[in-house]
């Protein structure tokens, strides 16, 4: 996905490989009509079909598209090349949650626990309105969710999750979490539904709530 870089796909500039996993690969861009810095997710087209996401991943930005929630990232735009779907978000500059939580383990502190139920209730409410509207996210963990610097209720940041949308449940093989944050059925590649979801936030909070 390297080879991307200093590349424009449709009108959006790439600039700065963000991370990559098994389906492709997030970059920085410039969109130029606009005039802002977005986030385009690059998914190998091959790779999605063998998987059965193809048309999955597009349908799920066409239903995404009309959303405006503070907790999901706003999608702009979306395509399909000969080489692979790319979904353009909006671009958040981090960090992640999973920084956040890295962080205060290497100075030997924790996140609050008035702070760590507000960023959960947050998070139940963007999985709420994603899930009252059919979809699941697929793919909860703390990579997935970006710290917005903008206040909300209590906390100096609001969480976003993004990524909505990329993979099923039960493709344990394309998620980009560690196995921990898992659904068991999800692992087992049965069927799973938004309880999948559910249970990937309950071992974020278990993470938060413990120590």
């Amino acid at each position: 996905m390297q080879a991307l870089i200093g590349q424009t796909i449709d009108r959006y500039q790439i600039s700065d490989l963000l991370a990559e996993d098994q389906l492709g690969a997030a970059f920085k861009a410039y969109d130029p009509k606009f005039d802002r810095t977005v986030t385009l997710y690059f998914v190998n087209l091959q790779v999605a079909k063998q998987n059965h996401l193809d048309e999955y991943i597009l349908q799920a930005a066409r239903t995404i598209l009309s959303w405006r929630h503070a907790g999901l990232a706003r999608l702009y735009d979306f395509g399909k090349r000969p080489d692979g779907i790319y979904v353009v978000q909006e671009f958040i500059p981090g960090p992640d949650l999973r920084q956040l939580l890295k962080d205060l383990r290497a100075a030997d502190s924790w996140i609050e626990l008035g702070e760590a139920v507000l960023l959960v209730k947050e998070l139940c409410l963007s999985l709420e309105f994603s899930h009252q509207r059919g979809l699941i996210h697929g793919d909860i963990h703390p990579g997935n969710i970006l710290l917005k610097p903008e206040p909300v209720d209590d906390l100096p940041y609001q969480p976003v999750l993004v990524r909505t949308g990329f993979v099923k449940p039960s493709s344990p093989n394309l998620n980009s979490a560690s196995p921990q944050y898992i659904a068991p059925e999800a692992i087992l590649g049965k069927d799973a539904d938004h309880r999948a979801d559910i249970y990937s936030l309950g071992c974020i909070a278990f993470e938060m709530f413990a120590r």
